[in-house]
């Protein structure tokens, strides 16, 4: 009997030494997921000044899918070709390029696209369409 109580206080023992490590554990994890939320919201912040930055540039920027195809355009693409930005993402960026330019444009974005280089704002020469306005 002396001994099965002595082990009841050993484990009562080991019990609460688990249940502070468990409590310190939970302050930790908790601890790390108000500073996790905090990089997330800095980092959200940074994304949408970044993401100003590229819409209200004063050039032209088109972001594209090694198959050229539009994914990201901002106003002042946009205004140039004469069509809203949201219409331009999804089109193949030969829309917008004379027939005669295609096989050369194709070409630049194959070369940076094979070596894995971006074009990181040097230009891609194609002469253009643009609709006529219509106001």
């Amino acid at each position: 009997m002396r001994e099965t109580a002595e082990q009841l206080q050993a484990a009562n023992a080991d019990l609460r030494v688990q249940a502070e490590e468990l409590e310190v554990a939970g302050e930790e994890l908790s601890s790390q997921n108000d500073q996790l939320r905090a990089a997330q919201l800095r980092l959200e912040a940074e994304r949408w000044r970044y993401q100003e930055l590229f819409d209200f540039a004063p050039g032209g920027y088109l972001v594209t899918d090694n198959n050229g195809t539009i994914r990201e355009a901002n106003r002042a693409a946009a205004q140039m070709l004469n069509v809203h930005a949201d219409k331009l993402t999804g089109k193949p960026l030969t829309v917008f390029a004379v027939e005669s330019e295609h096989r050369a444009l194709y070409s630049q974005l194959d070369g940076c696209y094979r070596r894995k280089e971006p074009l990181n704002g040097r230009c891609i020469c194609s002469r253009v369409r643009a609709r006529p306005s219509r106001s």
